[in-house]
């Protein structure tokens, strides 16, 4: 779990020194690390023209959530939900119930850029990596400043 560009330099150096082949850095949003996060996982335009995409994935960002389409979390109290960060709507006890209703209605699976503000004005919506936990967590529907500039030239 990353936090800062320190701490990642020091994790980048142990795997160097002692030739770890296997690991996977993961970013973890403290609350008071937003610069971290704007510098180093917030997507700007550059990062999104630069990526090669395919019509499955543009269509596929178009009608569901790539980070929660058939996820459910269940807690230790047995209730459930899409990830830690979002509402529960229900209990263990009703799974039959919510996993049908989850297919069929307007739930976290289906929640894409093009539905939320400010995404759904930006040109680049349907280009964007889905909604993730990370905004979940962090209340704030876009982890990048596009929308905003996109606005500000009007």
């Amino acid at each position: 779990m990353i936090d800062s560009e320190d701490f990642y330099n020091k994790v980048d150096e142990i795997t160097n020194r002692f030739e770890i082949k296997t690991y996977k850095f993961r970013p973890y949003y403290s609350g008071s690390n937003i610069d971290f996060f704007e510098k180093n996982i917030f997507s700007n335009e550059e990062d999104i023209l630069n990526q090669s995409y395919d019509m499955k994935t543009i269509y596929g960002n178009m009608k569901l959530n790539r980070n929660f389409y058939g996820k459910l979390f269940i807690d230790n109290f047995g209730k459930i939900s899409i990830s830690p960060n979002s509402e529960s709507f229900g209990t263990i006890s009703d799974l039959d119930l919510f996993i049908r209703k989850l297919s069929t209605s307007n739930t976290m699976w289906f929640k894409t850029r093009n539905g939320i503000e400010p995404c759904k004005s930006c040109l680049y919506a349907d280009l964007c990596q889905p909604i993730s936990d990370y905004e979940l967590y962090m209340k704030k529907n876009d982890l990048c400043n596009i929308a905003s500039k996109q606005s500000g030239m009007n």
